[in-house]
C-alpha cells in the first residue's frame, strides 16, 4: 500500500482573463493566449498526464518521475507521420480526436515557443530532434514538417555504425540537458539498421521558489516509507501564504515558483487514503484538481529531495489506447517514409530535485520506429540453443549438442 507523500509537478497554461498581477513589477506574469478549440486540447492534455501517471503508477512500486508533457511531443512529432487508424489512436489518446493535424501542430509549436516566456525566474527549455535511416526513403513533407512545427532538428544517418549512432544520439541528449543526461541510451537492442528512426525531445525546467525555505531552518526529520518503515530526511520548513485544496482522498499545497505562471503540487493522502487513492481520484476528475481558493498563512514542511528515473513507455502506452502502432504487421507509417515502419521502443529519462531555493528537472524521451514489412523474417541465435548435424538420405545424426554459456564475447 502506498502511504507515503505524492508529489505532483505542474505545469500550468494560465488563460486570459484569469490573470493575478500579483509577481514582482520586474517580473510580471504572463499568459498565453489560447483559442476556444485549445482550452479543450489542454483539458485532454491534463486528461492524458493523468491518465499516464495511473499506468507508470501501476507499473512501479517506488519513486517515479516522469514528463507528460515530453512524451505528448514526441508522440505529436510521430503521429504527423501516420495514416488511418494508426493516426487516429494517436490523436484520440493524446485528447485530439478527429481535429485536424495543423490545428494540432499549431498548438504544440505555440507551447514550443511561448511556454519559456511566462516567467524570468523559471527557465524552461525544449529541445526535439529526429535522426533518419539513410538507407530508408523518409518523405520531405514530413521533415518539413517536423522541423517547422516542431523546432526539430533532422539528420539521416548510417544506422549500420551502431557506435556512431548512439555516440550521436547521446551526445544531442547531453548537449539538451546540459550534461545533465549524458546517456540516454546505453545500448540499442536488436540490430541497428533495423531501426528506421529515433525521435527525440529534451525538456529543462530550473525554477525558484516565490517564497524560498531558509536553508537554516532545515532539519532533520522523520519520513514514513511505503511500507510503513521510517527514515530520516532533511525537513524544509516555512511559515507563510499558501494555497490549501481538498479532494476525497487528500488535501493539496500549492507552492508557486517565480511569478506564479507555474507552481509545484503537494497531494498528501487524507485520513487512511494512500496515493493510489489520489491517483484514482485525480485520473477520474481527469487533472481538474485546481479550482480558486483564497491563500491562508500554513506552517508548512516539505522534504529535500531528488529522483532519478527511467520509464520504459511501451505498455502504458498501449494500455491507453495506442496499439496499432506497436504491431509490425497493422501499423501505418506510411506518411513518414515509403517502407513499413512500428513502433519498437518509447523510454524516457527524468532527474528532479527539490530544495530550499526551488526546483528542477530535466528529462528527454525517445520513440523508436523499426521496420516491420519488406524485411525477411529474422532467426537471430542470441540466446542458448541446441544444434545438430543430420545426413539427409539417411537420417543420421552425427553430432548434437547444446550451446548456451558465453564466457568471452572473443572467444573463439
Amino acid at each position: 500500500m502506498k502511504k507515503s507523500v505524492f508529489f505532483g509537478l505542474i505545469i500550468s497554461l494560465l488563460l486570459c482573463g484569469c490573470s493575478k498581477d500579483d509577481g514582482e513589477k520586474n517580473n510580471p506574469r504572463k499568459e498565453i493566449a489560447v483559442k476556444s478549440a485549445e482550452i479543450e486540447y489542454i483539458n485532454k492534455g491534463n486528461a492524458f498526464a493523468m491518465r499516464l501517471l495511473e499506468e507508470t503508477a501501476k507499473r512501479q512500486s517506488g519513486d517515479f518521475v516522469i514528463s507528460p508533457l515530453s512524451a505528448q511531443f514526441c508522440l505529436a512529432m510521430l503521429v504527423n507521420g501516420a495514416n488511418g487508424e494508426t493516426r487516429q489512436e494517436i490523436l484520440n489518446v493524446l485528447g485530439f480526436g478527429d481535429d485536424d493535424l495543423r490545428a494540432v501542430n499549431d498548438y504544440y509549436a505555440k507551447l514550443l515557443k511561448e511556454l519559456p516566456t511566462l516567467d524570468k525566474k523559471a527557465s524552461l527549455s525544449f529541445a526535439n530532434g529526429i535522426y533518419l535511416n539513410k538507407d530508408m526513403l523518409f518523405y520531405d513533407s514530413y521533415k518539413e514538417t517536423v522541423s517547422n512545427s516542431y523546432e526539430a532538428s533532422v539528420e539521416s544517418l548510417d544506422f549500420t555504425d551502431s557506435e556512431n549512432l548512439l555516440k550521436t544520439i547521446n551526445s544531442w541528449a547531453s548537449e539538451h540537458t546540459g550534461g545533465t543526461i549524458p546517456v540516454l541510451i546505453d545500448k540499442i537492442p536488436d540490430i541497428p539498421f533495423l531501426y528506421a528512426s529515433f525521435i527525440l525531445n529534451a525538456m529543462v525546467f530550473d525554477a525558484t521558489w516565490e517564497k524560498k525555505f531558509d536553508s537554516k531552518k532545515t532539519q532533520d526529520a522523520t519520513f514514513t516509507n511505503e511500507d510503513s518503515s521510517k527514515r530520516q530526511v532533511r525537513m524544509m520548513y516555512n511559515d507563510d501564504e499558501y494555497i490549501e485544496r481538498k479532494g476525497n482522498t487528500y488535501h493539496s499545497l500549492e507552492l508557486p515558483y517565480g511569478n506564479g505562471a507555474f507552481s509545484f503540487f503537494v497531494l498528501l493522502p487524507s485520513g487512511k487514503n494512500t496515493t493510489s487513492d489520489i491517483i484514482e481520484e485525480i485520473r477520474e476528475k481527469e487533472g481538474n484538481i485546481f479550482y480558486d481558493e483564497a491563500p491562508k498563512t500554513i506552517f508548512v514542511g516539505i522534504p529535500r529531495f531528488s529522483i532519478s528515473h527511467l520509464e520504459p513507455f511501451e505498455e502504458s502506452f498501449q494500455a491507453l489506447g495506442i496499439v496499432q502502432a506497436f504491431d509490425p504487421e497493422k501499423a501505418n507509417f506510411r506518411g513518414m517514409c515509403e517502407q513499413s515502419t512500428y513502433i519498437k521502443m518509447a523510454r524516457q529519462k527524468t532527474l528532479f530535485e527539490v530544495h530550499e531555493t526551488g526546483s528542477k528537472a530535466v528529462t528527454a524521451t525517445h520513440v523508436n520506429t523499426g521496420m516491420s514489412t519488406g524485411m525477411p523474417p529474422s532467426f537471430i541465435a542470441d540466446h542458448p540453443f541446441v544444434f545438430l548435424i543430420r545426413e539427409a538420405s539417411t537420417g543420421a545424426i552425427l553430432l548434437e549438442g547444446r550451446y548456451g554459456t558465453v564466457h568471452d564475447a572473443t572467444e573463439e
